[in-house]
């Protein structure tokens, strides 16, 4: 075994940060690779603890995803950490059909021998919570369960209407799944033969409970041990391995980030709350441009006009997901043969922006949309990601390192569309994190 803790591989780009996120501030030296690393590209980095690759399988059918995660999976158990986690979002977006946990789960059945594999959706510090093995997610100031989330239940690609984990996991697979619920998490009784069990988490308590469960499975356990699992997954075993002082780096340094005088942002992301940041930003000087599937070079030119022009730019693709340009765009799209709606709008921002960084010289930048910037990320070149500084929980600003470690890396910040206050953009624009305010 090496003296990596966590190998993770992450469902969607924002989902990825959120894990290195949680990783990091509990003095974690964490990487997030685009692309599957080998032993030598980690030589680069010293005292790395945990690394991630920043997958898109969320956005992915079954044949593209197996392909995917199993290559994923395979580089990571050549690593050897004490966990290989298949990092989900808190919200547990997945169908038989697109993202599907069952493709996730039996890819890490046939390579890690542990029969039972831990799933953990909860994550307390991003209001998600598990309660007798049903999902509650919070938006706003309610919380709700996943089938009646105001977001969740109508999600355009994956809606997600069954709230009972357990029940999710039988239509996406062919495992057995039990439940370890919220008043069994002391206990050390274990369901004997191959399943997946669902941890129930409510309080920060409950979710210390849950690492310290999976770790001790871990640690008994000969090679890596496969677990399935949100951020709060992280945050647990974070936790328990900084108690146990086997943190060696201290991210972030509790240094502020200076101002830059302006930022370029994309979003392709239909949530209410990424609506109200745009919106925000329009009112605080932002120059807002709705980007469709033919008007590119005027929205390039207006961007550039106004980069000159000492203004920060922001490109969306919609303003909410009841927004009639989001059927608009697909129709456009089908209508030229194209069937991957979010490769196709995430290689379109990709473009803009890179655009606009080689041109204006941009330190800065920010992508709105887990789908989205898996994309966008791969167009702008990077090849790993660390974080530099918290801005909202689950979408920190950060370090973009280029292949070439002679290129200095950039900054930026991912968010996934129910993450960060309404002020995002400005605090990214601002360098300003939450506990600044």
């Amino acid at each position: 075994m090496s003296e990596l803790l966590l190998g993770f591989y992450g469902d969607d780009f924002t989902g990825s940060t959120d894990a290195m996120e949680a990783m990091a501030l509990h003095g974690l030296r964490t990487l997030l690779f685009i692309e599957p690393p080998k032993q030598e590209d980690l030589r680069d980095y010293e005292h790395l603890q945990c690394v991630g690759i920043a997958g898109t399988s969320r956005s992915m059918a079954p044949k593209a995803m197996k392909e995917e995660v199993s290559k994923a999976f395979r580089a990571l158990e050549e690593l050897e950490p004490l966990l290989v986690q298949y990092k989900i979002c808190s919200t547990v977006d997945s169908s038989k059909v697109r993202g599907s946990l069952g493709v996730a789960t039996k890819a890490g059945r046939a390579l890690f021998s542990n029969q039972r594999i831990p799933f953990v959706a909860a994550c307390p510090q991003l209001g998600r919570y598990t309660v007798f093995g049903h999902h509650f997610a919070k938006q706003g100031d309610e919380v709700y369960r996943l089938d009646r989330h105001p977001t969740m239940s109508v999600h355009p690609s994956t809606p997600m209407q069954e709230s009972d984990l357990r029940e999710v996991l039988r239509e996406q697979s062919e495992e057995d799944v039990t439940l370890v619920n919220v008043l069994e998490l002391e206990e050390k009784t274990v369901a004997e033969g191959t399943h997946v069990a669902v941890f129930d988490t409510v309080t920060l308590d409950d979710q210390k409970q849950v690492a310290k469960r999976v770790l001790e499975q871990a640690f008994e356990h000969e090679g890596s041990t496969f677990v399935v699992g949100s951020s709060g997954l992280n945050y647990g075993c974070a936790s328990y391995w900084k108690e146990k002082c086997w943190h060696r780096s201290v991210v972030p340094n509790g240094s502020r980030l200076t101002n830059v005088t302006q930022i370029a942002a994309v979003s392709g992301s239909a949530s209410p709350l990424t609506k109200r940041q745009i919106e925000y930003a329009e009112t605080n000087g932002f120059c807002c441009l709705h980007v469709t599937w033919t008007n590119r070079e005027d929205v390039l030119q207006q961007a550039h006009t106004a980069l000159r022009e000492g203004k920060s730019v922001l490109l969306y693709t919609a303003r909410g997901s009841g927004d009639p340009a989001i059927a608009a765009m697909k129709h456009a799209l089908q209508g030229e043969g194209v069937t991957d709606t979010a490769q196709a709008l995430g290689l379109l921002l990709g473009d803009l922006l890179k655009e606009l960084v080689d041109t204006h010289r941009l330190q800065r930048v920010a992508v709105a949309g887990g789908d989205t910037s898996g994309f966008v990320v791969r167009t702008l070149g990077i090849h790993a990601l660390e974080v530099e500084q918290p801005l909202a929980p689950g979408a920190p600003l950060c370090l973009g390192y280029k292949k070439d470690s002679n290129e200095a890396p950039f900054e930026i910040a991912l968010k996934g569309g129910q993450l960060g206050r309404e002020s995002f953009f400005l605090d990214v624009l601002r360098g300003r994190c939450v506990d600044d305010a």
